[in-house]
C-alpha cells in the first residue's frame, strides 16, 4: 500500500469519527433541551408559585400584627380593615399553594356557601384562646 492511500484512509477515518461525534453531541443537545425546557416550563413556574405564596404567609403575619396593635390601641376601623387584608391574602396564599402543587385554584367563595363552617370553627376556637374574651369587650 502505498503511503499516500495510508493518509487519506487516515484522514477519511478521522473525519468519519469526527462527523460521528458531532452528529451525537446534536442528539444528545436536543435530548437536553428537552430536558431542560420541561424543568424551566414547569419546576420553575411551580417555584415561583410557591415564592409567591410564602411572600402572601408573610403579609399574612403582617396583618395578624396590625390586628393586635389595632386591638391594643382599641382601634375597630383599623382592625376591620386588617382582617379583610388578613382574609385577601390567605385567599391569595391558598391559590399560589394550590397553583404549586399543580391543582386549580380555588375560586373565591361566598359567605353563604362557606362562611358558617368557618365561623363555627372559629366560636370552637375560643374556648382554646381565653384571650378572645378580653377582644370582645372592646
Amino acid at each position: 500500500m502505498k503511503l499516500l492511500t495510508k493518509l487519506y484512509g487516515t484522514v477519511g477515518t478521522l473525519a468519519f469519527i469526527g462527523m460521528t461525534v458531532a452528529g451525537s453531541g446534536y442528539w444528545y443537545l436536543q435530548s437536553i433541551g428537552g430536558e431542560l425546557s420541561t424543568a424551566t416550563d414547569q419546576t420553575a413556574v411551580r417555584l415561583d408559585h410557591g415564592n409567591a405564596a410564602l411572600g402572601r404567609v408573610w403579609e399574612m403575619i403582617a396583618a395578624d400584627r396590625g390586628m393586635f396593635v389595632s386591638m391594643s390601641l382599641k382601634d375597630m376601623t383599623t382592625f376591620e380593615a386588617r382582617v379583610q387584608q388578613w382574609d385577601s391574602r390567605a385567599h391569595s396564599a391558598h391559590n399560589k399553594t394550590a397553583k404549586a402543587r399543580g391543582q386549580a385554584p380555588s375560586r373565591p367563595s361566598r359567605l353563604a356557601d362557606h362562611g358558617e363552617p368557618v365561623l363555627a370553627g372559629r366560636n370552637a376556637g375560643k374556648n382554646v384562646f381565653p384571650l378572645d374574651d378580653q377582644f370582645r369587650e372592646f
